[in-house]
């Protein structure tokens, strides 16, 4: 089967609803894409029914005060009892309060640090919901379906949410009260690629989930929830009092007398609802769950799948009465024998110790040898026996953490400060399940410092999987493809979910490194791995398999599931995937040309600082594009912003205003072949045909002949064939000296020294042939051409570009 029909197969399969939930169709699609290619390392995706989470995580959201629809009274209520009451049940919470639209994707990308395979999580929201088509939606408070491509920016897709949460958790449960009346009440908003915009309706419509998932809703389909009477809602009260009642009892059958006690109090207007995958049971009472789990056939609690970072070391204290801690930051830090350590050089008894002041950021948790692990709240006592962890958060790096402990004889005051590993601060990576939060966009990478520190830290810790994939990072930006590809793959057999799209990324781009830029349908085995990181939660596996689908699929169904995993990663904030439904939407002629659905993509990825946002908007300034009216100086503003941070293009688009005479009042030609001398090193080959041909036709002072051989003959040989077309159309108007004196240029670049004057003589032999026996490369024929076309390849054997910034 062909590629194109793969995709199409794949896509088919996907959006096939009629044969089943679309949950299901996606993991069978997915399951088959990644079974058909036989790839190694494949991680076991199968649920251990003898083992139980050892993490209860807990999500709580409450939104009330709406800035453009109605308040809700009971939101922050109900959100509050629900987190109260989860963590006496020993689950780390996040509780969260009238969050806006950027507010969910920062708390998104939390998630995705947080939660892994060795994780349960509840997730709780009390808000605004909403039905538009067949997609439910969460609403931030900052929400306004004003215009018809509001929704991916003003709500939150409940399904990409279950998804994404659905991925990286073991089981999760999904509790939602929202469906008041409908807030948006004469909005339409278009959810898929195609089609009309669809109007904002009251309720939820039904929701297919993965495997070992439990929904609950507050009401019924397409129906409304009440506030009631009191301080909290009918549902959340009943859910709450229910599971408080009766805590070891299976969360299903807590649910069913939930939904009598709705029906009741509402005199029978609401009924709530619930729907399950689990494969498991779920219980609120930790103790309940180990002991299942136990009977079933574990034994023992099951490690994180994350590594403990070292532990931390007592520093001499700064005071009496205080302790001072120092560790590597990671998202888990093992602090207690140091802490011990520490106690009992104040000659203070661990055993009498009990929690006064929690850290402001982070948290402090117990991990018992047996069971889950504890966070510790005010009042809690120190762990006796097993470890006591620091579990950071995004903020706990940026100071230091002070947490303080209730003795007989006094208060202790406890300082414990984090640094950021070398490798995490020059080359982690955004929006990584595996990472610690600590980030650098491929542009901003140093490749020798990136790939120093990182080689140290796997020295240091050769299990810890992120270093290895970091390390791949900063070798992909020094050009050493290879050991990159080693680097990735240790990372793949460590557990890392990023090493999936990295290394499919890899395999799609292996000719680009000293071919140029072309856009093409990636092989079979780089959308199996693609595959893999979607089924791992990995946003960037989410826009690369996406991408395929919807540039490459041959079916409509094909490009609806593209469009959607776009979507979901675009809940994360994932400005790639922005940037690529901006050019799709700005397809001039095709079939789904959209200019005002394509510029609202553009805009928010530049607003999130994303430097193809910023060459994207240039090229709409520069050249009209969607019925902007052309402005020269506003693009060459956007193209500076995008060429600072290193984007690709953004050089030769900066030419391209100067060539025009788009500002300056008139074409600069010198200017413009300098700017595109910065493009082409980039790998942006028409900065190279575009400079030759200037030289050549519009000869600006200071340029020979042979200056436009040289930029063609690079330009020839890399991947683009219309550009390399254009440059070979410039060397065949050129004469035998420009070709001899570009052959010498080339020479002389690669680092033996030579005068360039077109005359291809005996010293020009002898430079030539120390290049090649230095490079181990064979000796360039004798034919002028042959012999230029032959050093421009060996040109970028010695120089490849950065893949990763395309």
């Amino acid at each position: 089967m062909g590629r194109a029909s793969i995709l199409a197969a794949v896509g088919a399969c996907l959006l096939c609803v009629a044969a089943g939930p679309a949950s299901a169709q996606e993991e069978l699609a997915l399951e088959r894409l990644i079974l058909r290619s036989e790839i190694p390392g494949l991680p076991d995706r199968r649920i251990d029914l003898g083992e139980r989470a050892s993490r209860r995580y807990g999500v709580v959201i409450g939104n009330a005060d709406y800035a453009h629809v109605n308040d809700l009274k009971n939101a922050v209520a109900d959100a509050a009892l629900v987190a109260g009451f989860l963590r006496d049940r020993g689950y780390e919470v996040l509780e969260r309060t009238n969050l806006d639209k950027l507010g969910f994707e920062a708390l998104l990308r939390r998630i995705l640090r947080d939660v892994d395979k060795d994780t349960e999580v509840v997730f709780y929201f009390a808000g605004h919901g909403v039905q538009i088509g067949a997609h439910n939606f969460i609403i931030p408070v900052d929400a306004r379906l004003d215009g018809a491509y509001d929704a991916p920016f003003e709500a939150v897709s409940l399904d990409s949410l279950i998804r994404i949460l659905g991925a990286r958790a073991r089981l999760q449960m999904i509790i939602l009260d929202s469906c008041r009346d409908n807030p948006f009440e004469n909005a339409e908003a278009f959810v898929e690629l195609r089609g009309e915009a669809l109007p904002a309706r009251s309720g939820f419509t039904t929701q297919t989930a993965p495997v070992n998932t439990m929904l609950a809703f507050s009401t019924s389909p397409g129906a409304v929830a009440f506030d009631g009477e009191g301080a909290n809602s009918p549902f959340t009260g009943a859910l709450v009092a229910g599971a408080a009642a009766n805590p070891e009892a299976p969360v299903a059958e807590i649910l069913a007398k939930v939904r009598k006690d709705v029906y009741r109090a509402t005199d029978g207007r609401q009924v709530s609802w619930d729907s399950s995958t689990l494969v498991e049971p779920i219980y609120f009472d930790a103790a309940r769950a180990y002991e299942v789990a136990v009977a079933d056939g574990a034994a023992g609690s099951v490690s994180r799948g994350v590594a403990v970072a070292p532990v931390a070391q007592a520093e001499p204290p700064a005071a009496p009465g205080s302790i001072r801690l120092s560790a590597r930051y990671d998202r888990e830090v093992e602090i207690g024998a140091a802490l011990f350590a520490g106690l009992k050089a104040e000659d203070v008894p661990a055993s009498s110790l009990t929690l006064a002041e929690p850290p402001a950021s982070g948290a402090l948790a117990s991990a018992p040898r047996q069971g889950p692990r504890r966070p510790l709240g005010v009042g809690a006592p120190l762990p006796d026996g097993g470890s006591l962890l620091f579990v950071s958060d995004a903020d706990a790096a940026a100071a230091p953490q002070r947490f303080e402990l209730a003795a007989p004889g006094g208060a202790i005051a406890v300082e414990l400060t984090l640094t950021p590993d070398p490798c995490d601060a020059q080359a982690g990576d955004h929006l990584d399940p595996g990472g610690v939060g600590v980030a650098v966009y491929a542009n901003e990478i140093d490749p020798q410092a990136a790939t120093a520190a990182c080689a140290a830290a796997v020295a240091r810790s050769p299990g810890t999987a992120r270093f290895h994939y970091q390390l791949g990072r900063a070798r992909l930006a020094a050009r050493d493809f290879p050991e990159a590809r080693a680097s990735f793959e240790k990372a793949r057999d460590l557990g890392h979910a990023r090493a999936w799209q990295a290394l499919g990324d890899m395999i799609a781009r292996e000719e680009a490194a000293t071919g140029g830029r072309a856009d093409l349908l990636a092989p079979e085995p780089a959308l199996a791995h693609y595959a893999v990181g979607v089924e791992q939660g990995d946003p960037y596996a989410f826009y690369a398999l996406g991408r395929q689908l919807l540039r490459y699929g041959e079916t409509s169904g094909a490009r609806e599931q593209g469009y959607q995993l776009m979507m979901r990663a675009l809940e994360v904030g994932h400005t790639f995937a922005m940037n690529e439904l901006g050019a799709f939407f700005l397809e001039q002629g095709s079939d789904h040309y959209d200019p005002d659905r394509a510029l609202r993509y553009y805009a928010e990825s530049a607003a999130r600082d994303d430097i193809y946002g910023f060459n994207n908007l240039g090229l709409v300034y520069a050249n009209g594009l969607g019925g902007v009216t052309p402005n020269g100086p506003q693009a060459l503003e956007w193209f500076e912003k995008a060429a600072e941070a290193g984007h690709p293009y953004a050089p030769g688009n900066i030419a391209r205003l100067h060539n025009a005479g788009q500002i300056g009042g008139g074409p600069n030609y010198a200017q413009a072949v300098r700017w595109y001398d910065r493009g082409l090193p980039r790998g942006d080959a028409w900065a190279g045909a575009n400079a030759a041909w200037i030289i050549a036709n519009r000869r600006p002072g200071g340029y020979q002949p042979w200056d436009a051989a040289t930029r063609a003959a690079k330009t020839m040989v890399l991947r683009d064939a219309e550009a390399a077309a254009a440059a070979r159309d410039v060397l065949s108007g050129l004469d035998g000296r420009a070709l001899d004196g570009a052959a010498q240029a080339l020479i002389d670049e690669m680092g033996e020294p030579l005068t360039v004057d077109g005359a291809f003589g005996p010293a020009s032999e002898a430079a030539m042939a120390r290049l090649t026996e230095r490079l181990g490369a064979p000796t360039p024929p004798g034919d002028r051409k042959a012999r230029l076309e032959a050093l421009a390849r060996l040109y970028w054997s010695t120089r490849p570009f950065r893949v990763d910034l395309f």
